[in-house]
């Protein structure tokens, strides 16, 4: 899925979407979430991410992130419980 694509799925969604599913999207970044604040589930494992934004939305409870590249992870959203971050290249 092109980079447009998921900007055109993401624009599809309402402000107030819960879970975002970005998996398997050949994504080697995120696209801004800032306008989801109250996300609560965000997977997106199975891309080519080395890193992830420096802001997650703060609502963010479970962040699924494994099978990408990540070599570390930002500062985490304080209401995050779960965290799947296998498979990558984390060494830090």
């Amino acid at each position: 899925m092109s980079n447009s694509n998921v900007q055109t799925y993401l624009n599809s969604l309402p402000d107030n979407i819960l879970e975002i599913d970005l998996s398997q999207k050949e994504l080697t970044e995120l696209p801004d979430l800032s306008r989801f604040t109250q996300l609560q589930i965000l997977h997106c494992l199975d891309n080519r991410l080395t890193s992830l934004p420096d802001t997650l939305p703060n609502s963010l409870q479970t962040l699924n992130c494994g099978h990408n590249q990540l070599t570390s992870l930002p500062i985490l959203p304080n209401y995050l419980q779960i965290l799947l971050c296998y498979n990558n290249k984390l060494t830090r």
